[in-house]
């Protein structure tokens, strides 16, 4: 991967990131100054940066995409970057959130009157309030950007831009961490469906080891939000599954079916609608995919849990008030 000795153009920024393409910017000589400026240029927020000592400064950062996930992977040693109110005021609006994982050295981050110390590979789930962060004097982490949707329709209310946590012993956490640091590298040899397609499967992988922290900290919810939270996870996991209903739910998730209804019930949800509105959502989320555009209808429909093709295009029609078809050719 090429460094780039100069702070690249507003051209060069945008065929950067059009193409999808790694960008690694390094400081010319270590100058501090074009690196703040360099910094709150490509991420477009007023982050302060003041370094810990004088020493010679040196940094590193590294831009790729695969599928929805954007990484940065930084290199930095002994600098201070403080988030302010005013540098989250000016942050556009944005379906997405950030993760933080520590590869080498340490990073300390003061939330209010908390401190949380990140050391390597330990995940850190960014809120979305003031904080300053410290990295040790070598330090690289990996800054993934993600859709907030998995994340909301998994956890609901459960998150709720706080900063979370989660310990590298847990062997969740060294899975999510090895499988998104090897997708980083690998990202400019996949194809567009393959990137994806893992990109999705890294989406989960971290929505699930968010899901798994947040189930230790009884004072967060109570127990009927986490058998709702497992519950939807299920259902996203298993939306192909023809066989997948109630009854099948309930007994994946060790409970009873009437427990199981009076979680959803105290929600003024229904399990059943609930699942097919899922299925339902999916195929409509296929039909705007370029890709599957040359799929069936029937097909997609039987991939995301319909059996019944007439039941598909009932419950289709009811949710979007348009058929499969008129929907699928709706902006054509």
């Amino acid at each position: 991967m090429e460094f780039i000795r100069a702070p690249p153009t507003a051209t060069e920024r945008e065929s950067a990131v059009s193409k999808a393409s790694p960008f690694k910017y390094s400081p010319p000589e270590a100058d501090f100054k074009i690196w703040q400026e360099f910094v709150r240029d490509r991420i477009g927020l007023e982050v302060e940066q003041r370094q810990i000592d004088d020493r010679p400064f040196d940094a590193a950062i590294a831009f790729n995409q695969t599928g929805d996930l954007r990484f940065a992977r930084i290199n930095e040693s002994g600098l201070i970057t403080e988030v302010t109110k005013r540098t989250l005021a000016c942050r556009p609006p944005k379906d997405t959130f950030y993760i933080r994982l520590q590869i080498q050295g340490m990073t300390k981050n003061i939330i209010g009157n908390e401190e949380i110390i990140q050391n390597p590979g330990d995940i850190l789930v960014l809120g979305f309030r003031p904080n300053v962060h410290v990295s040790s004097l070598k330090s690289e982490v990996l800054l993934v950007e993600l859709p907030t949707e998995q994340l909301k329709l998994m956890l609901g209310k459960a998150y709720n831009n706080e900063f979370i946590k989660i310990n590298n012993n847990d062997p969740k956490t060294a899975l999510v961490s090895s499988f998104l640091q090897n997708l980083e590298r690998v990202s400019k040899d996949l194809d567009q469906q393959s990137a994806q397609f893992l990109s999705r499967i890294g989406a989960s992988l971290i929505v699930d080891c968010i899901s798994s922290r947040l189930s230790e900290d009884k004072s967060a919810f109570q127990s009927g939000e986490l058998i709702f939270l497992r519950a939807k996870a299920y259902i996203e996991e298993n939306l192909g599954n023809h066989s997948l209903d109630p009854t099948h739910l309930a007994s994946a998730l060790g409970l009873s079916l009437r427990q199981l209804q009076v979680v959803f019930q105290e929600r003024n949800q229904s399990i059943s609608e609930w699942i097919w509105g899922r299925r339902v959502d999916a195929v409509a989320k296929l039909l705007d995919d370029s890709r599957t555009a040359h799929v069936a209808i029937g097909a997609l429909a039987n991939s995301c849990g319909f059996a019944s093709q007439a039941h598909f295009s009932r419950r289709f029609k009811e949710h979007f008030k348009m058929s499969p078809r008129d929907y699928k050719y709706r902006t054509r």
